[in-house]
């Protein structure tokens, strides 16, 4: 009852924040249009540097506006899915190789446990990737002084010995028609507060002074859109997991 409760504020809060997200959008979306534009015609025309790195700061500034925007966005629109079906770990190894150089840079290895067999569901693709580089990018802001990032992949069937730890997770099985696939990112970073852990998915709430909040909030309602389930366990010091719950068949 108390999750069914929780579904329906959110769903609520979607449509109130749909609706201005729209005006937001189009009251905004023109005049940084404007702005851009001069802005861009400025920097052919500018020569002194000091003049030019001003103007550079300006067409920063709308880029981060606007992307503010899109994620807004993506957020309210309920994003409908183009299914096809997806070799997920072919999927997984191109997107980790975007991956690769932000976590050399920091200090991350990464770790690979992938089911011995091949995995596929049905997804769409550049919706997931949103979904993966979100949770991916977060792992790696959290380890501050390197650490590990692991990917693992797993297949799950109706009436299997685990003990999941939400009623709606026990009833994933039988919904999805017995079979789905998990996939687990994990990460050796800072944690999150026990507090946090029930309002990271709310959109606007971040734990960071720079960001929006958006991001998993959208990784949330994609997830949703796939009829899958995604649930986090942390402990402050030790790290983070997110688990994603996909069908393996349409449904």
């Amino acid at each position: 009852m108390k999750r069914q409760k929780e579904q329906a504020e959110r769903n609520s809060r979607l449509t109130a924040m749909g609706e201005m997200a729209a005006r937001i959008a189009h009251e905004i979306r023109n005049p940084l249009g404007s702005i851009e534009l001069f802005a861009s015609i400025l920097q052919r025309e500018i020569a002194d540097e000091n003049q030019k790195r001003l103007v550079n700061h300006i067409s920063s500034g709308v880029k981060n506006l606007n992307h503010v925007i899109s994620n807004l966005l993506t957020f309210t629109r309920q994003p409908k899915p183009v299914f096809k079906e997806i070799d997920l770990h072919k999927f997984l190894d191109n997107l980790l190789q975007f991956g690769e150089f932000l976590m050399d840079k920091n200090n991350i290895r990464l770790e690979r446990e992938y089911y011995p067999s091949l995995l596929s569901a049905p997804g769409d693709e550049e919706l997931l990737k949103q979904v993966f580089l979100n949770i991916i990018r977060n792992a790696v802001q959290a380890m501050h002084e390197g650490g590990v990032l692991k990917v693992k992949t797993g297949v799950g069937e109706k009436g299997r010995n685990d003990k999941p730890p939400h009623l709606d997770r026990r009833a994933f099985p039988t919904r999805c028609g017995g079979k789905y696939i998990e996939i687990k990112v994990s990460d050796t970073g800072a944690g999150i507060a026990k507090d946090n852990l029930d309002k990271i998915f709310n959109p606007f709430f971040t734990t960071r002074d720079k960001g929006t909040g958006l991001g998993l909030a959208i990784v949330h309602t994609i997830i949703e859109s796939h009829n899958g389930i995604i649930e986090v366990e942390s402990d402050v010091g030790k790290g983070t997991t997110f688990t994603i719950l996909l069908p393996k068949t349409k449904i």
